[in-house]
């Protein structure tokens, strides 16, 4: 009679805690796993991601020409890549109890082998999407991560010149125009001596031809 109580006994607890830990499954991080829980959804075991060289969105921190598929996921870097990977742990572990392995593909090399990832079934998602529809190519989900503003142009910052310098590399770079406007005065002063000279002598001429008379 004891031993049929405690076996109640036992099973009440063992229910009653499931039922508490299913209350706070919603709670609890996406690292946990419960045996206890039942989920009507399922995930895949895994989830292959093709995606286009788009930094600071999504880019590879280093060349892996020669490598498999599985090792580029090491070496994924920018704001996608990290807001995908969370997203897809995070809502499997909720609605399916499992975390999925997640892949990223072979870098595709243009937007049209991106698209047709996806639409032949090699890759199960594809980042990073230009689109402003709630579905893609009319029939795909599609889940907007952020709204680009437009395009931004980083410049190295530049100390400021002086006004002497400014001066001095205007007018190194027009040297040609200045070089012949110094020559053009040389010649016009060397024939306006010339000139001048030459009045001169005559008039000295003229006036020693008629002292003599």
């Amino acid at each position: 009679m004891d031993a049929n109580l405690l076996e109640d006994v036992t099973i009440s607890t063992n229910e009653s805690s499931c039922e508490r830990r299913k209350r706070s499954a919603v709670n609890r991080s996406s690292s946990e796993v419960d045996d206890c829980l039942e989920y009507r959804y399922k995930c895949p075991d895994q989830v292959r991601i093709s995606w286009l060289q788009a930094a600071p969105f999504v880019y590879e921190a280093s060349s892996n020409d020669n490598k498999s598929d599985e090792e580029h996921t090491e070496n994924m870097k920018g704001i996608f890549p990290e807001v995908v990977t969370r997203a897809i742990a995070r809502c499997c572990k909720i609605f399916a109890g499992t975390i999925p392995q997640i892949r990223f593909l072979e870098r595709a090399s243009n937007l049209t082998t991106l698209r047709r990832d996806l639409l032949r079934g090699k890759a199960d998602m594809i980042i990073p999407v230009h689109n402003d529809e709630e579905k893609y190519g009319g029939s795909l989900p599609y889940v907007k991560i952020l709204d680009s503003p437009g395009v931004i142009l980083i410049v190295p910052h530049r100390q400021p010149i002086k006004e002497w310098k400014l001066v001095l590399n205007a007018v190194l770079g027009t040297w040609p125009v200045v070089l012949i406007a110094l020559l053009m005065s040389s010649i016009a002063g060397v024939v306006m001596w010339v000139l001048v000279s030459i009045t001169i002598c005559c008039k000295k001429n003229v006036v020693q031809y008629l002292s003599k008379f």
